[in-house]
């Protein structure tokens, strides 16, 4: 394997790892609680961590020819960041946020597998850098603009593919193809096929993915309908109800709820929120609405003739 592919290589990974630590950061903060996300960073950090301490240490990983060590190293990538999901979704089912015995080996476990794609791309970089030091500089900016492009697929991509697609088509899927091609020539066409494909299939796990059950998504309504879900940059948005009244609600990251109005509705079950718009109300009045929730702000403005509503 050339400088030019390794370039192309890394600038692959490096995309994919950046989109993962940012998906990660709305997976941690829908199971546990927002504090958690901050995981993310130290996550990252054991992960490179590790990924030095094994490069020095294995002999074996250092031998590996160009192509071989690549396609190891990648495949470990893909497959890692599908198993951490899947195991991180199952444990969404059993692990709860708050700091007991029985929890925090579950959270430990959560905490150790979503840190195995970092020690893959840790050791990506760092064979990339001690087999072509004289393109230090390149594999460096490499690095740099697949980081960016992490960034930037995280803010287009998520919202018009959800959390499950994302992780498979942005994440998995463009180093899952570059290993494949790695591996193509030097393993039998199952097994070099095996780590692109299974990766991808585990990702589309993320649609069983659930909360602690002490947050609103959970205990809001019971019995529970679950409606429409919108993964966004900021927070995943659930729209949840109870289907024997037809009450319906939207929480976000799990918590934080608000009853959702019918649009047709005129009264306000909280007066307390039409005061002050009753009392600032005037002709062609303007109201700014930061958190619109389900919408009773947005009522209330209108209700009292604002003409001019930014929410």
């Amino acid at each position: 394997m050339d400088a030019k592919r390794t370039f192309w290589g890394v600038l692959l990974v490096s995309a994919s790892a950046l989109a993962l630590q940012f998906l990660q950061t709305r997976i941690f903060s829908f199971v546990y609680w927002q504090h958690v996300v901050y995981y993310v960073i130290t996550i990252s950090m054991l992960g490179f961590s590790a990924a030095g301490a094994i490069f020095y240490l294995s002999k074996r990983l250092s031998e590996l020819e160009n192509q071989r060590f690549f396609a190891t190293v990648l495949s470990g990538f893909t497959v890692s960041t599908g198993l951490s999901l899947f195991i991180v979704t199952i444990l969404s089912h059993i692990a709860r946020s708050e700091f007991s015995i029985l929890n925090l080996p579950l959270m430990a476990i959560a905490y150790l597998v979503s840190a195995l794609p970092s020690v893959c791309f840790g050791l990506a970089i760092l064979g990339a850098f001690s087999r072509f030091p004289e393109r230090v500089g390149r594999i460096y900016f490499a690095n740099l603009v697949g980081s960016a492009l992490g960034c930037i697929a995280f803010v287009l991509f998520l919202v018009p593919l959800g959390g499950p697609l994302f992780a498979a088509a942005i994440v998995v899927l463009p180093a899952a193809v570059f290993t494949f091609s790695l591996a193509r020539g030097t393993q039998p066409l199952p097994r070099a096929a095996a780590p692109s494909l299974l990766p991808v299939l585990l990702c589309l796990s993320l649609y069983d993915l659930t909360t602690d059950p002490s947050k609103g998504y959970a205990s809001w309504y019971k019995p529970i309908r679950h409606g429409a879900t919108y993964w966004d940059p900021l927070a995943r948005l659930d729209i949840i109800g109870n289907p024997n009244t037809g009450d319906t609600a939207i929480v976000i990251d799990g918590d934080a709820q608000s009853p959702l109005l019918d649009p047709s509705t005129t009264e306000l079950d909280n007066a307390h929120r039409e005061v002050l718009y009753n009392v600032s109300a005037k002709p062609s009045s303007r109201a700014l609405i930061i958190g619109i929730g389900g919408g009773p702000d947005l009522k209330a403005a209108q209700k009292y003739a604002a003409e001019d509503i930014t929410a």
